[in-house]
């Protein structure tokens, strides 16, 4: 392609030039007779290189035209895998982020899970003894821990308590067991 561009160029400059030189051998007192020799040469010599000149042209522009069209396709193929990568990494992000949330979401929704079992086992049992075994440091970890220390606290309230009413059902039996015996001692 470059060497044809340097071909139609020599040729062109060849044509104009020897045009301009015979152009400029004729005047306005040129004769008929110097018109008909240039006109004669010109037909000789300037109408081959003329039309070498148009040739060349000619694939010159049929040359660019099939550049172009490279160009284009090639542009067209760059601008389609652009596409199809953006659009494949667009997938892979989608799916990455649902992984995750999933991975998220089981990460919050086992322990809650747990956690329920627990306050629903206790509740059936009635068992204090019973604990919540989430031990993380987010905030179901820090619910339960909290949760389990309450029922610790409520279960060592209810023992003091029970052990009070052994005292005082003690306490009541000796009482009722003195009041027998003075209510004896008088009569």
């Amino acid at each position: 392609q470059r060497q044809m561009c340097i071909r139609d160029r020599k040729s062109t400059m060849k044509f104009l030039n020897e045009s301009l030189a015979l152009m400029n051998t004729l005047s306005a007192q040129s004769t008929a007779e110097d018109r008909a020799n240039a006109w004669g040469k010109y037909k000789a010599e300037f109408s081959p290189l003329a039309n070498s000149s148009r040739e060349d042209f000619s694939g010159l522009i049929k040359v660019l035209d099939a550049t172009r069209t490279s160009i284009y396709n090639s542009a067209s193929n760059t601008i389609g895998s652009s596409i199809s990568i953006t659009l494949s990494i667009v997938v892979i992000v989608f799916i990455v982020a649902i992984i995750l949330s999933i991975i998220v979401i089981a990460n919050i929704v086992k322990p809650l899970e747990k956690l329920k079992a627990s306050f629903e086992t206790i509740e059936k049992t009635s068992n204090l003894t019973l604990r919540t075994d989430i031990h993380s440091s987010d905030e179901l970890g820090v619910v339960s821990q909290s949760f389990d220390s309450l029922l610790s606290k409520f279960h060592e309230t209810l023992k003091e308590v029970v052990e009070i009413v052994g005292s005082l059902d003690n306490a009541s039996t000796q009482l009722a067991g003195s009041s027998e015996t003075t209510s004896d001692h008088i009569n």
